[in-house]
């Protein structure tokens, strides 16, 4: 295990939690009174070649799918039988909630020629392969083979689904695609959007662009009057940001202009609830939107 795991498994493991309302508020508030914003203590040059150098993006991927990373929300699994497939890091996998309520996660690969056993999210009582009709229990144990005697060789004990190590902790499915981390160590900064939440659907797009650069944009507020000039910035403010740093998690609290309300009321009543925009950023490329 490199330097970078070791610290990131050690700041996984950390109970801190993000700023409440009443001291977030502050920060906030105070920022607009003062006409300040939370900056670095210096500036930093990155390298273009850290985002060109294809070696280094063969690193970045080798190291989505060595590290703890967040799959799912658990909601999007509420039902047995629930499933979602999605590529993670350029593997197709899929997670279900099976019989007993227990979340497990497989390479979405049917064991005879490959094809996917689930597309999309949906609920089924049984993973089936649209190619030869191999079914698989919730639980990944093969169930069914289509002329069975045809496979004279098979043992269905051992040609089940592949399993890929996963636990569910703060309202999130994590994986770990390459089975070197300890799981149970793992946990997440408490994101309040995920306290009730409620699955509406799934969608899914591919944007062409550098993922590192598609992840600064939600880093910063250094670009809302002019790249949302007639949409965020009229309700917002141009960079006037709180960021916070929880281990390797971080989170960045956009205000609304309509915060000035809060400012008279005693501090133990102020709720941030449709005055912000939190943007929660989970280590290494999961971000959760607060409105």
């Amino acid at each position: 295990m490199g330097r970078m795991e070791t610290d990131v498994a050690a700041a996984a493991a950390t109970s801190i939690e993000f700023l409440g309302d009443e001291a977030l508020a502050e920060r906030v508030l105070t920022h607009i009174g003062d006409g300040t914003t939370d900056r670095a203590a210096g500036s930093w040059r990155e390298p273009v070649d850290n985002y060109r150098d294809p070696d280094r993006f063969s690193c970045e991927v080798e190291l989505l799918r060595r590290l703890p990373v967040p799959l799912c929300p658990s909601v999007a699994l509420s039902d047995r039988g629930s499933y979602v497939a999605i590529d993670a890091a350029g593997r197709p996998l899929v997670a279900v909630r099976d019989r007993d309520g227990v979340v497990r996660v497989f390479k979405n690969a049917c064991r005879h020629r490959g094809t996917a056993v689930a597309d999309g999210c949906g609920q089924a009582p049984s993973l089936v392969c649209p190619y030869h009709g191999w079914v698989y229990h919730l639980d990944g144990t093969l169930r069914h083979v289509p002329h069975r005697d045809g496979f004279d060789t098979l043992d269905e004990r051992d040609a089940g689904l592949v399993e890929v190590p996963s636990v569910e902790v703060g309202g999130f499915v994590v994986v770990d695609q390459d089975g070197g981390s300890d799981l149970s160590q793992v946990t997440l900064p408490r994101t309040p959007v995920l306290d009730t939440p409620v699955f509406v659907g799934r969608t899914e797009s591919t944007v062409d662009a550098n993922w590192k650069v598609f992840v600064e944009s939600f880093l910063e507020g250094y670009h809302i009057k002019s790249t949302h000039r007639e949409t965020f910035f009229p309700f917002g403010y141009d960079n006037v940001n709180v960021v916070e740093h929880v281990g390797p998690h971080t989170r960045v609290t956009f205000p609304f202009r309509r915060i000035e309300k809060l400012r008279d009321r005693p501090a133990s009543e102020r709720r941030l609830g449709g005055y912000v925009t939190r943007a929660v950023n989970l280590f290494p490329n999961v971000i959760v939107a607060e409105l």
